[in-house]
C-alpha cells in the first residue's frame, strides 16, 4: 500500500511538471548610486612642464579617490581621447581628444540609472567632434570637472597649419602655405626650413614681433621625383620652450607623372600638324611627337593617343605594318580627314562613322556646336567663338553614323545648318575615337589670334579633345580599392575586386596581398571573401610609406596588381598646450556641479559622500519561471524516488 501511495505520488508529480507550470516570483534588487569616473587620456596632457606630475603623482591620487569612492558607491571608469573605453588603464598617448563623445556616451548609457554624479578628468582641449558646450546633454546628475593642464600662455613656437594639394604633376611648381603661431617669444628669431630627406629646400628668417605672433608663409616646391614625396616643416627651437614636439610637421604630396604621350603620324608634312602639335605642347603635361608613315616606329614606346592625319591614304594603306600595329592596339585614335584620305580604306577601320563619297568634290564647312554634346564642356565665350571659325575643307557624300556617337560640331554649308557631322567622337569597351571630316584647322588658330590677339578658344578646343582622348578606359580584371593615405591611428581597410572573362565579379580563388614599409618590412595578408568581392583589414600600421602587390589566379592566370600608400602622423595634440579651464568650469556650472583642481580631490570626494540625493535604490520586479527549472525540483523528485525504492525493497516488492 505504501509502495502504491509514493509511485501515485511520483507519477502525479511528474504528470504535473509537464504542464510546464510557471511560479511568479517577486525579485529586489538594491542598486548603490553609480559614480563615473572619465579620465583624458590624450598626449596634451604629458607634453607640458608638468607630465611627470600627471604619469606618477596625479596617477596616485586619482587611484585613492577611486577607492574612496569605491567604498559607498558603484564606481564606473572611463578614459578618452580618440575614443571612449570602459577600463582604467592611462598611459596619455591618445591622439586627438573628444570631449562630446564621452559626454554623450555616460548620459545614453546610465540616463535610466541610478546615477550619483559624472567626474570629468581633463584639460578642456578638444580637436574632435563639437564643442560639448554647444550639445545639450540630458544628464541626470551633477558633471564635476577637475582642471588639468596648465593655463598659463608659455613660450612656445608652434608649426600650426600645413596646407598643400595632395597632388602635384612632374616638372611642375606647387604651392605649399605654412601657419607658424608663436606666444612670448617677442624680438626673437628663428629659422623656419622645408626639409625632403637630408636635403634643405628652403629657408626663411622669422622675426617675430610681439607675444601673439601669427603669420602665413607661402613657398613654391619643384616635383622633380615622381611618386609619394615626403616633406618636413621644421622651425628652429627657441630657448626655455614648453614643447618642442610642435615644432616639425610632415606633409605628403603624390607627384604624378601626368604627362600623356600623343603620337602625331602624318601622311605627309601640313599646316595642321604644326598648329595642333603648338596647342598640345601649351599644356606642360602633354608629350608630343610628330611622325610620318615611312618611318618605323619604336617598339618601346607607348602613347596614350595616335592622331591620323589623311591616313589611310592613296599611298599608305591600313594594312601598312605601321598603322596595324596602331589599329591593333588599344590607343586612342583621332582621325583627321582631308584630300589625301582614301574613304574606302577608312571606312573599314570601325571609326564610328562612314563616307561613301559622291564625286571628287570638296565641301566648305563652318562649324556649328551641338548644344547636347556631353564628353567636355566648353567655355561660353569660346562657344560663340567657335562658330565664327573659318570653314574647312570636308568629303562631299553620304555620312552615316554607327553605334554610339557624341557630335561635337556639325557642319554648315553657306548658311545652311545641317546634320552633318564636322567633329564626331565614339567609346567603345576597347578605346576612344575622334574624327574631324575635314583639313585646314590651321586657320582656326590664325583667326583665334587675330580677333583676340590669342590662341585660347583653339587651344582649349585641342586640349579638351586631347585631354578626353588621352584618359584611359580601365578595363583590367583586379583590381585594390584603398585610400591614397590612412592616419596613424586608422586600421589600413582594403577591398579587391576580380573579374572573370566576360567581366562578371567572381571569388572562387584566394588573393594574397604583402605590404612592404620603407624598411623592405614585409606584411603578408589575405583578404576575406564577401559575397562577390574581397575585404581586409590589415590593422594599424606604423607612420611611413608603403607599397603592395596583390596576387590571384583567375582562369588559370595569375592577375598581378600593385601600388603604394602612406600612413600619416597625427600632430593635433602638441598643436594647443594652453589648458581651457573656461570649458571645463562652464560645463560643471550648466550641469549643477562643480570645478576642482588635482590639489583638491579630498573636497570633492567630501562634497559626493555628504550629499543627501545620493542614496540607495531598490528596484522590485515580478518574473515567472518554469517550475521545471528550479534545481529543488530534481532534489524532490530524487526524494521520491529513493523513497518509493527504499520501501520496495524493505518490503520484499519488485
Amino acid at each position: 500500500m505504501a509502495v502504491a501511495f509514493f509511485r501515485f505520488i511520483l507519477v502525479s508529480f511528474l504528470a504535473f511538471l509537464l504542464l510546464n507550470p510557471l511560479l511568479k516570483i517577486l525579485v529586489r534588487t538594491i542598486e548603490k548610486p553609480i559614480i563615473v569616473l572619465a579620465q583624458d587620456n590624450s598626449q596634451s596632457l604629458v607634453l607640458s612642464k608638468d607630465s611627470l606630475f600627471y604619469q606618477t603623482v596625479y596617477k596616485e591620487k586619482l587611484a585613492r579617490l577611486k577607492e574612496k569612492l569605491e567604498d559607498r558607491f558603484e564606481v564606473q571608469f572611463y578614459s578618452f581621447g580618440q575614443t571612449v573605453r570602459h577600463n582604467d588603464t592611462l598611459t596619455f598617448t591618445e591622439k586627438t581628444t573628444d570631449i562630446s563623445s564621452v559626454i554623450e556616451e555616460v548620459t545614453n548609457k546610465y540616463s535610466n540609472r541610478n546615477l550619483g554624479a559624472f567626474i570629468l578628468a581633463s584639460d578642456g582641449i578638444f580637436n574632435k567632434e563639437e564643442n560639448p558646450l554647444y550639445a545639450n546633454y540630458d544628464l541626470t546628475a551633477p558633471l564635476y570637472t577637475i582642471a588639468l593642464g596648465d593655463t598659463a600662455i608659455r613660450k612656445d613656437v608652434v608649426v600650426k597649419k600645413v596646407y598643400a594639394n595632395r597632388f602635384a604633376y612632374l616638372g611642375n611648381k606647387f604651392p605649399v602655405q605654412i601657419d607658424i603661431k608663436a606666444h612670448k617669444c617677442k624680438n626673437e628669431s628663428t629659422q623656419l626650413k622645408i626639409i625632403q630627406g637630408k636635403e634643405i629646400l628652403h629657408t626663411k628668417t622669422i622675426e617675430i614681433k610681439n607675444d601673439d605672433f601669427f603669420q602665413s608663409f607661402t613657398f613654391l616646391l619643384e616635383a622633380n621625383k615622381k611618386g609619394m614625396q615626403r616633406y618636413r616643416v621644421v622651425v628652429e627651437t627657441l630657448k626655455n620652450e614648453v614643447s618642442v614636439t610642435n615644432n616639425t610637421k610632415d606633409f605628403l604630396i603624390e607627384i604624378i607623372d601626368g604627362r600623356q604621350k600623343v603620337l602625331i603620324l602624318a601622311n605627309a608634312p601640313h599646316p595642321d600638324i604644326t598648329a595642333i602639335k603648338q596647342a598640345i605642347d601649351a599644356n606642360i603635361n602633354f608629350e608630343t611627337k610628330v611622325m610620318y608613315a615611312d618611318e618605323v616606329i619604336n617598339e618601346s614606346e607607348k602613347y596614350n593617343l595616335c592622331i591620323l592625319h589623311q591616313l589611310p591614304s592613296t599611298k599608305v594603306s591600313s594594312s601598312s605594318p605601321l598603322i596595324k600595329k596602331i589599329l591593333n592596339s588599344n590607343t586612342s585614335l583621332w582621325y583627321i580627314l582631308g584630300t589625301a584620305t582614301n574613304l574606302n580604306d577608312f571606312n573599314t577601320l570601325s571609326s564610328g562613322i562612314s563616307i561613301t563619297p559622291t564625286g571628287p568634290k570638296l565641301n566648305n564647312a563652318t562649324p556649328v556646336l551641338n548644344t547636347t554634346f556631353s564628353l567636355f564642356t566648353f567655355d561660353n565665350e569660346n562657344k560663340k567663338f567657335l562658330e565664327n571659325f573659318p570653314p574647312l575643307y570636308t568629303p562631299f557624300g553620304n555620312y552615316k553614323l554607327n553605334g554610339n556617337p557624341y557630335i561635337f560640331l556639325n557642319q554648315k554649308i553657306g548658311s545652311v545648318k545641317t546634320e552633318t557631322p564636322l567633329f564626331v567622337f565614339s567609346v567603345n569597351s576597347d578605346r576612344k575615337t575622334a574624327v574631324m571630316n575635314g583639313e585646314g584647322i590651321w586657320r582656326w588658330k590664325i583667326y583665334n589670334y587675330k580677333e583676340a590677339g590669342n590662341y585660347i578658344c583653339f587651344n582649349e578646343m585641342i586640349s579638351k579633345t586631347i585631354q578626353f582622348l588621352s584618359v584611359h578606359i580601365d578595363k583590367s580584371r583586379f583590381k585594390i580599392i584603398l585610400k591614397d593615405s590612412y592616419l596613424e591611428n586608422e586600421p589600413i581597410l582594403m577591398d579587391a575586386e576580380n573579374y572573370n572573362e566576360s567581366f562578371e565579379l567572381v571569388n572562387e580563388n584566394e588573393v594574397q596581398i604583402v605590404i612592404t614599409d620603407s624598411k623592405k618590412k614585409k606584411y603578408p595578408f589575405t583578404f576575406s571573401k564577401t559575397t562577390q568581392a574581397y575585404f581586409l583589414n590589415a590593422g594599424i600600421l606604423p607612420v611611413g610609406n608603403y607599397t603592395y602587390k596583390a596576387v590571384v589566379k583567375s582562369a588559370g592566370k595569375e592577375l598581378v596588381e600593385q601600388g603604394s600608400f602612406t600612413v600619416d602622423a597625427i600632430q593635433i595634440e602638441s598643436v594647443e598646450l594652453t589648458a581651457n579651464h573656461n570649458l571645463l568650469y562652464a560645463l560643471s556650472e550648466r550641469y549643477k556641479g562643480r570645478m576642482y583642481i588635482p590639489e583638491d580631490l579630498e573636497k570633492m570626494f567630501n562634497e559626493i559622500s555628504t550629499r543627501k540625493d545620493l542614496f540607495n535604490v531598490s528596484y522590485s520586479e515580478n518574473k515567472f519561471t518554469d517550475i521545471i527549472n528550479m534545481k529543488w525540483v530534481f532534489f524532490v523528485l530524487m526524494a521520491f524516488v529513493s523513497i518509493e525504492w527504499f520501501v520496495r525493497k524493505y518490503f520484499g516488492g519488485y
